[in-house]
């Protein structure tokens, strides 16, 4: 009965992933020879179409042997959670949509519950093993596990996070992604079960449904039902994982899945390619065929048509109007952008031996950035460890006879030199633990008595005075460490550099620079190689922090050589170089750089349990910056949650990372055109820096810039201009008057002149503000580009046209250089660019720029809508004057929808 029970579920099981009218001629064909097995499929088949609940017929009640009615838990109460809905049904169960029915919290969530029906010891050691594995995977980008137990009846159940969105092939139709755009929401997805195979998970069913797409745009991993874990040694979890029992679903599946074989990392490595092939061509590389007999056909061996044919065959049959219609360019550009590469990428993920893929879903990740940045990709062909594979499997025992040779020889080698080894160690050990004694000895006496005199002078009665200053503390304990001969150097760099880190945390940057300098001369003449690379780690992040990019890569760059040699890859303190690295990247203006160092930083907090912590919060909130300065808010926003919920509860709620993480989400909320949580937030960080830093440092000073631009956007321009100017004070005061943030803040401070008619004074913000930027930063700054546009549209208002041009022209080229051709910071200044040639009348060339930079801004989830108000008033524009106001009134209807809620003019 149970092998019974296995026939009807596997061709219900696929004939559910069919379209209706392609369902009837599969099951005709799948029981062809079963006259029974048809009815028991069409029946339950029929059951779903009436009352959604096929697992829950009368062919379930069969296999459990009893005639009790399988009930929905619709309206009930499972523990704390009260059941809405039925979302959905699948192999192993029902998912429901639930909520908390105690008031502890308000949150969805989604209930999943073994099918009654399907009760076997098989199917209950595999939703043992769902929990187990969603309880070990923590990951932004892959659906959490909240809670599980078992229902009074006696029904296994998971609390899952709920996920709501469109399925990935559905939003990036319904969003008209582009071919970057849609390999660049795939990276996430890669980098998710990346991140399960490094905690020995296989998901096994990697397809467009299980993969969800919020409205902000973020993907979510779903359904490990079928996952299964990877033994330390690479064998498969349990017997029940290799049972021709299998549940897959048969498009998507690997070769090796479809034949019963062992199933490792690289069935994942397929079903991505599967899924990256169909998203970027609308077709799947191959349909596989249910014979007569109900047997699955398996692949032929013949490699997938190439994604660029099959793109340009599509084009050619539909005339190019449904690819125009997905895309927005037409198949000829999107083929010869995945020529090449792209192609050659796709198919080595689909080749149909598993070691001739490629062996992680980590390199197939990095190969499409490669290809993405232009650079070459690791991806052939064919590989000469692959030629001698098949050398050695035409000559076994020849080569078995010399390997054997070669063991017995390697094996006596190692032998001697590990016992020599071991004496020598042993020997090292002893030595060390009597001299690391002593030094901790001699370490505790000396930071003992420089803490006695540091103390001393905060103490009234030896100082007559009860309210000595942070900073005067600091300066004393500075000459107390540059009088105090007899330290040891290693302890003198240590007080040095935590000393110079205090200094920097106040914005003393002279005082900072000094300190860190001494302390990392004292360890490279004395120290090791990790207190050398920890001194240069904390002066280049001073260095950063200043603007002297050059030091400051050439310190953290040494760093880093040094780290790698003496420590794992997963050590926290890679974690400290990688963030410390990517902060630099970021000032620099490489926003790219930067997301993956934050990327690589939270793997290692991940891997190491440490995603709670607050280094790796910082990560998170710088992350999500990058994102918001790479034209990805959407992508930003859950990054900033998650991380001003570790700091509010790690730090408390006045601590300068709540102000940071606050002043991040209030850019957030503006962009979504939400000006008055925006403010309330802004205001809240300046607030907290006030609190904690005074009026003069550089922390309050970027709050401040940050809610000028904030309240501009508002229409509240006079307090913003007071505010920028304040902000722009404290700037000069701390860090000089050639400094990349006084460029940045004579930009802002420009364009808020500009915004409220007061020219004069804004172009010589605006053009003071581009030679200190000039000055301070490194070429191929993006940065420069906002400036340059600010500019190029203040000429355009006073009628410079042909400087304006010229202005705007090379602002569109700098973004070009920096962050190619489809970025949407590109699109944004080719707007602005647009709006001139409308007012010099060259409207054909004005109508290209416009709409392009519509539709790649309009393309984006959670895109800033104050830009969108600027290219759709100049598109307007550019119909009224061209006299063309019909092909105009699509935009003037947007407009009128973002308008009500978007300043004028912003």
């Amino acid at each position: 009965m149970r092998e019974r029970w296995q026939k009807v579920d596997e061709v219900l099981h696929r004939a559910m992933e069919l379209r209706s009218p392609e369902r009837e001629d599969f099951v005709a064909r799948a029981t062809a020879d079963d006259p029974e097995l048809a009815g028991e499929v069409r029946s339950l088949l029929a059951a779903h179409r009436e009352a959604g609940t096929f697992l829950e017929s009368p062919a379930a009640e069969r296999v459990k042997g009893t005639a009790e009615p399988i009930l929905s838990w619709e309206g009930k109460t499972i523990g704390p959670y009260e059941i809405v809905e039925t979302l959905g049904h699948g192999g192993m169960g029902t998912v429901y949509l639930a909520v908390r029915a105690d008031d502890a919290y308000q949150k969805k969530v989604a209930i999943k519950r073994i099918s009654p029906g399907a009760l076997n010891e098989e199917l209950l050691q595999r939703f043992r093993a769902e929990r187990q594995i969603l309880a070990s995977l923590e990951h932004p980008n892959i659906a959490r596990l909240y809670d599980g137990g078992t229902s009074p009846e006696g029904l296994p159940f998971l609390v899952m996070e709920y996920v709501e969105g469109l399925s990935i092939d559905r939003f990036c139709e319904e969003h008209r992604l582009s071919l970057e755009q849609r390999l660049e929401l795939c990276q996430p997805i890669l980098d998710a079960v990346s991140y399960a195979h490094r905690k020995l998970v296989v998901h096994r069913d990697i397809k467009p449904g299980n993969i969800l797409v919020t409205p902000q745009g973020v993907p979510k991993l779903l359904d490990f039902g079928i996952a299964k874990l990877l033994a330390p040694d690479g064998e498969e979890g349990g017997d029940w994982t290799r049972t021709s029992h299998r549940r897959l679903t048969p498009n998507y599946a690997s070769p090796e899945q479809l034949r019963g074989d062992q199933i490792t990392t690289a069935s994942d490595v397929y079903s991505l390619g599967v899924l990256l092939y169909q998203l970027v061509t609308g077709h799947l590389p191959r349909r596989l065929e249910i014979s007569a007999s109900g047997k699955l056909d398996t692949p032929t061996g013949q490699p997938p048509t190439l994604p660029s044919k099959v793109v340009l065959r599509a084009g050619e049959a539909s005339g190019d109007s449904s690819f125009r219609s997905r895309y927005g360019v037409p198949a000829k550009q999107v083929s010869r952008k995945l020529r090449g590469d792209l192609d050659t990428i796709l198919l080595a993920a689909l080749r149909e031996e598993p070691e001739r893929r490629y062996p992680s879903v980590e390199q197939l990740s990095a190969d499409l950035r490669r290809a993405r940045d232009g650079l070459p990709v690791q991806a052939r062909k064919d590989t000469f460890g692959y030629r001698a594979g098949k050398f050695v499997a035409r000559n076994r025992s020849s080569v078995a006879a010399a390997l054997a040779f070669l063991v017995l020889l390697v094996g006596f080698l190692v032998t001697t030199v590990r016992k020599n080894q071991e004496i020598a160690r042993e020997r090292d050990r002893v030595a060390a633990e009597s001299e690391k004694a002593l030094l901790e000895n001699r370490k505790t006496r000396q930071v003992s008595a420089f803490l006695q005199d540091l103390l001393e002078g905060s103490d009234p009665w030896q100082t007559g005075r009860r309210d000595i200053t942070v900073r005067e503390a600091l300066d004393r304990g500075a000459t107390s460490l540059a009088s105090r001969s007899g330290m040891d150097p290693q302890i003198r760099a240590l007080l040095m550099e935590t000393t110079g880190s205090i200094y920097s945390k106040l914005g003393l940057y002279d005082e900072a620079l000094a300190h860190l300098e001494r302390s990392l001369e004292l360890r490279r003449a004395s120290g090791g190689d990790e207190e050398i690379a920890a001194g240069m780690v904390s002066l280049g992040a001073v260095a950063t922090e200043v603007g002297d990019f050059e030091r400051a890569k050439e310190l953290l760059d040494g760093a880093l050589e040094i780290r790698q040699r003496v420590f794992s890859a997963q050590d926290p303190r890679m974690a400290e170089i990688h963030a410390a690295q990517a902060d630099l990247r970021f000032e620099e203006g490489g926003y790219l750089a930067a997301i993956e160092g934050y990327e690589a930083a939270l793997e290692i907090y991940r891997a190491l349990g440490e995603i709670e912590g607050t280094d790796a919060a910082r990560a998170m909130n710088q992350m999500g910056l990058a994102l918001v300065f790479d034209g990805r808010p959407a992508q930003a926003e859950p990054l900033f949650e998650d991380s001003l919920r570790v700091f509010r509860d790690q730090l408390g709620p006045d601590h300068p990372w709540v102000a940071v993480t606050l002043d991040s989400l209030s850019e957030i909320a503006s962009r979504k055109g939400d000006h008055a949580t925006a403010e309330a937030l802004g205001r809240e960080g300046v607030a907290i820096s006030r609190r904690v830093f005074g009026d003069v440092h550089p922390d309050l000073g970027q709050k401040l810039n940050n809610l000028s631009v904030l309240l501009s956007r508002g229409g509240k321009d006079d307090e913003a201009i007071e505010m920028q100017k304040e902000a722009l004070g404290i700037a000069r005061k701390v860090l000089g008057d050639e400094h990349q943030y006084i460029a940045l803040g004579l930009s802002n401070l420009g364009s808020l002149q500009k915004q409220m008619g007061r020219f004069e004074e804004a172009e010589a913000a605006l053009v003071e503000s581009l030679e200190v930027f000039r000055k301070t930063s490194a070429p191929g700054n993006p940065n420069g580009a906002f400036i340059l546009v600010s500019l190029g549209d203040l000429y355009r208002q006073t009628g410079r046209l042909e400087l304006a041009e010229s202005t705007l022209r090379a602002g569109v080229e700098e973004r070009r250089r920096a962050l190619g051709g489809e970025h949407v910071l590109t699109a944004i200044a080719e707007g602005m660019l647009g709006g001139c040639l409308v007012e010099m009348r060259r409207f054909e060339e004005a109508e290209d720029l416009l709409v392009r930079s519509f539709e790649i801004q309009e393309a984006i989830p959670g895109h800033d809508r104050n830009e969108l108000v600027v290219v759709l008033r100049n598109l307007v524009h550019l119909y009224e004057a061209w006299e063309r106001g019909e092909q105009g009134e699509p935009y003037r209807a947007r407009l009128r929808g973002l308008v009500p809620e978007t300043r004028e003019g912003a």
